[in-house]
C-alpha cells in the first residue's frame, strides 16, 4: 500500500489529529476534499492518497475520505489494498453502492471477473 495510505492508526485519530482536527473549520476540510477531488480528476493518484489519507486519519467517520483513498490507491496500482479499504463500507449505508464498485473494480484489476461480477451484483457484500 502506499506509504500514505498504510498508517499504524489509521482509522483512529490520536493525540495530535485531534488537535488538528479542532483547529481545521468545516470549510477548511471541504476544501481540502475539493483539493482531492481535483488530484482524483486530473490522475495525480498519489498526491490524493496522501491527502485523503491524512483526512481519512482524522475524520475516520467520513465514509467519503475512506472511499476516496480507497479509488486513488486503486488507481495507483494497488488493487488488494484499495478493496481492503472499500470492503467494510460495502454492506450497508450511503457509501454501499460506490463501495462495491470499486471492490469489483479492483477483482477486475487483478483479473477476477467472477468475483466482480458478485460485487456488482451486490451478492458478496451482503453473504
Amino acid at each position: 500500500m502506499p506509504e500514505a495510505a498504510h498508517h499504524p492508526a489509521a482509522g483512529e485519530a490520536p493525540a495530535a489529529p485531534r488537535q488538528a482536527r479542532a483547529a481545521l473549520s468545516g470549510d477548511h476540510v471541504e476544501a481540502l476534499h475539493l483539493l482531492g477531488h481535483n488530484w482524483l480528476c486530473s490522475g495525480q493518484w498519489q498526491r490524493a492518497v496522501t491527502l485523503y489519507a491524512a483526512l481519512r486519519r482524522l475524520f475516520p467517520e467520513r465514509g467519503e475520505f475512506t472511499l476516496a483513498l480507497a479509488f486513488a490507491v486503486l488507481h495507483s496500482g494497488h488493487a488488494e489494498d484499495a478493496r481492503q479499504l472499500a470492503e467494510p463500507l460495502a454492506a450497508d449505508g450511503p457509501w454501499a453502492a460506490l463501495a462495491r464498485r470499486i471492490v469489483a473494480r479492483a477483482w477486475l484489476a487483478e483479473g477476477d471477473t467472477a468475483q466482480a461480477r458478485r460485487w456488482l451484483a451486490g451478492e458478496a457484500a451482503h453473504g
